[in-house]
């Protein structure tokens, strides 16, 4: 239970309404030219992840690199060591139903207009032991 609940403050505080526009220095975060490849690619495995589940942007610490990785059910990247999650996407039904019905395309067609690319950036500079902001759960 407390892994899903850590999924759902994930979700949610990497959400914010008038923060999809990233920030200047998240170019070295995900660069204009490769953001829209990033976008098709992290909806790609969504929409491919059968059933429920999650799907999250992580840095992997010890390939210095970047990564989509797909759970199912309540799955999460906190079990290894190695990953930062930067962002997640809930592909629970119960997350899209009463506004997109069974049409989980259409929702993650909306994602990254709610994205908080500041949140994001937060957690890859506290991976990569760059300075930042202090985020507070709570």
């Amino acid at each position: 239970h407390k892994a899903g609940q850590t999924i759902i403050i994930l979700f949610w505080k990497g959400l914010a309404v008038g923060q999809h526009i990233p920030p200047t220095c998240s170019v070295r975060l995900c660069p204009v030219r490769l953001r829209r490849d990033f976008e098709k690619q992290f909806i790609t495995a969504a929409q491919n992840l059968f059933g429920s589940g999650w799907v999250y942007w992580v840095y992997d610490k010890k390939a210095c690199a970047f990564d989509i990785i797909s759970y199912s059910n309540a799955g999460c990247p906190l079990t290894n060591y190695e990953y930062t999650p930067l962002l997640c996407v809930d592909v629970w039904e119960h997350a899209y139903y009463i506004d997109y019905e069974n049409k989980r395309p259409e929702y993650l067609s909306k994602y990254f207009d709610v994205v908080d690319w500041h949140w994001a950036e937060r957690h890859w500079k506290r991976a990569t032991g760059q300075a930042y902001y202090e985020m507070k759960f709570w």
